[in-house]
């Protein structure tokens, strides 16, 4: 078996081991039987709410582990993420709206974030976003744009999707309507009396 498989099936069995067994105290590593060839060691403890690995590209025999948390809403009602890195080096994840339509932490929920590489300095770039499923920078002069479905049960013309842009230099989150607003100029017909089209 290579190193790089080697390494997974390491990490994997210690991926395995419970948030509990980190509060008792040392890992019972000792006591882990493993197939010749294989050894076991403790990567990091600092992890919290560690949920998927993945091994980069090895080189000379080293690979960086990448490892996935969730610090993000669970619901997976637009729970898909299309995320991309940005031409300023961060990484852009959508954070869909938890239900057809409803009103929730428009911090948490239906907007785009963008974190650093190493998942420090979350920052909300765009509100009112119920479910993109791709965007792009414009090469010329690095603004966002993005796709964003519009909500269920008004017909089968209403409302339209969209296609949305945040300026590079935008001043704080731009708000795109969503649960008030469809399409720019259609108030929605729960949410709609709450927040004018206007705003």
């Amino acid at each position: 078996m290579n190193q790089p498989h080697r390494v997974l099936r390491t990490l994997l069995v210690v991926g395995a081991l419970t948030t509990s067994t980190f509060a008792r105290g040392a890992l019972p590593l000792d006591t882990i039987r493993l197939p010749p060839g294989f050894r076991i060691e403790l990567v990091t403890a600092d992890v919290p709410a560690a949920r998927e690995m993945a091994l980069g590209s090895f080189d000379a025999g080293h690979g960086t582990l990448f490892v996935g948390t969730d610090r993000f809403p669970t619901e997976t009602h637009h729970g898909w993420k299309f995320i991309a890195f940005g031409p300023d080096g961060d990484l852009y994840v959508p954070v869909g709206a938890p239900c057809n339509v409803c009103e929730r932490d428009e911090d948490r929920y239906y907007n785009i974030q963008r974190i650093k590489a190493d998942g420090s300095g979350r920052t909300v770039v765009a509100k009112g976003v119920r479910n993109t499923v791709g965007f792009d920078w414009n090469p010329l002069d690095g603004s966002l744009w993005f796709t964003d479905n519009g909500r269920d049960l008004l017909g089968d013309d209403l409302p339209s999707d969209e296609l949305n842009h945040v300026p590079a230099k935008a001043n704080g989150a731009p708000h795109f309507g969503f649960p008030y607003c469809r399409q720019g100029d259609l108030p929605d017909p729960e949410y709609g009396k709450l927040r004018p089209c206007s705003q």
